[in-house]
């Protein structure tokens, strides 16, 4: 993270060097470095505190989406390229923490007991638990809206049973199709 500290909208005049900022080759082509750098040069140029609020040109993860909706005069967005790149960098995790606790609750979810869940199932318990446990909201205390009611009827069964019926389909065609090929690698029976 100590390198991220560069794309902190330091405009004054000593400032490192393009080529110096952190992964510029990770995240760039070749060809795209002489126009980031003409870009990164070209924000001096421009008086942020007209623009911008301090407490934006202050903080990096709102500063860079304010430079990257900057326009000149000819309506044109200057530094898009620039701006972009930078949320990029902004945009990598500081650890894997995050992954790891995602991976943690899944495995808490889809058990040897639960081996059958779908992805789209499972998925969507996974959001409901983040969501949960990011707003500190008991399930307990959780109140269904009237649309969620709506929802819930026999339809999401059907559902399951012809998605399951349709996979059933689809294996028995590619059956039949392998059968057709006499090879003993490919025997299916």
């Amino acid at each position: 993270m100590r390198k991220v500290k560069w794309y902190v909208p330091c405009l004054r005049q000593h400032r490192e060097k393009f080529v110096e900022l952190p992964f510029i080759e990770e995240f760039t082509q070749a060809k795209d470095i002489g126009n980031l750098e003409n870009q990164y040069h070209k924000l001096l140029n421009v008086d942020w505190c007209k623009h911008l609020d301090e407490e934006v040109f202050n903080n990096v993860y709102l500063f860079w989406p304010q430079v990257l909706k900057y326009k000149d005069a000819g309506e044109k967005f200057v530094f898009k390229e620039l701006a972009d790149f930078a949320l990029r960098v902004l945009s990598l995790p500081s650890s894997n923490a995050c992954v790891e606790r995602i991976f943690s609750v899944m495995n808490c979810v889809k058990t040897k007991s639960r081996n059958k869940m779908q992805e789209e199932m499972l998925a969507a318990i996974l959001r409901i638990r983040t969501y949960s446990s990011n707003a500190n909201i008991c399930c307990y205390n959780f109140k269904p809206s009237k649309a969620m009611f709506k929802k819930f009827t026999s339809d999401i069964y059907t559902k399951m049973e012809t998605d399951t019926r349709q996979e059933t389909q689809h294996e028995e065609d590619v059956f039949e199709y392998v059968e057709e090929f006499d090879v003993p690698c490919l025997n299916v029976l």
